[in-house]
């Protein structure tokens, strides 16, 4: 009888401390997914990202879960977790960019949404920015030279106007 080859994916003590939990259920959840995606293309180990584009805010598609705050939508809809796991920071070593936002923080008075579902987006946005997000409105990878200090303070958080 022919013996399974057992798959270990090799992961540095950082990777290790964040899938034990050390560093929070938010990165637990999301290095559970990492290590099992890993395990179904056969990789051997993690590589840095420095830079992702990411889809933050109320988008509509979120909707499939009814009602839920921030925390709840994350875990389930980014973690896949059915316990909510909350977005503390994203990796300092990694620029983190919000080039698909469901609005336009510019001018938020001219946005398709009725006012309720303007106020969730706007608490979506902050709970990102808060984590570390930066609101760039665009996805184009050559401003990945943008540091905290470079970037406009209109990106920075989202204005709720009345």
């Amino acid at each position: 009888m022919k013996k399974e080859k057992v798959f270990e994916m090799k992961l540095t003590k950082e990777e290790k401390k964040m899938l034990d939990g050390d560093e929070g259920p938010a990165k637990q959840k999301a290095m559970e997914l990492i290590v099992r995606y890993g395990k179904v293309i056969g990789a051997e180990a993690l590589f840095s990202i420095t830079w992702a584009d990411l889809f933050c805010g109320s988008h509509a598609y979120l909707d499939v879960l009814g009602a839920g705050g921030f925390d709840e939508v994350f875990s389930r809809m980014s973690l896949c977790a059915t316990e909510p796991a909350p977005l503390e920071r994203m990796a300092t070593t990694c620029v983190c960019f919000s080039g698909v936002e469901p609005d336009c923080t510019e001018v938020p008075d001219q946005l398709l949404m009725s006012p309720p579902k303007k106020d969730r987006n706007l608490d979506f946005l902050s709970r990102f920015i808060d984590a570390g997000v930066v609101l760039s409105g665009n996805c184009i990878p050559s401003s990945t030279w943008l540091t905290d200090a470079a970037i406009p303070t209109r990106f920075r958080k989202p204005v709720r106007r009345s």
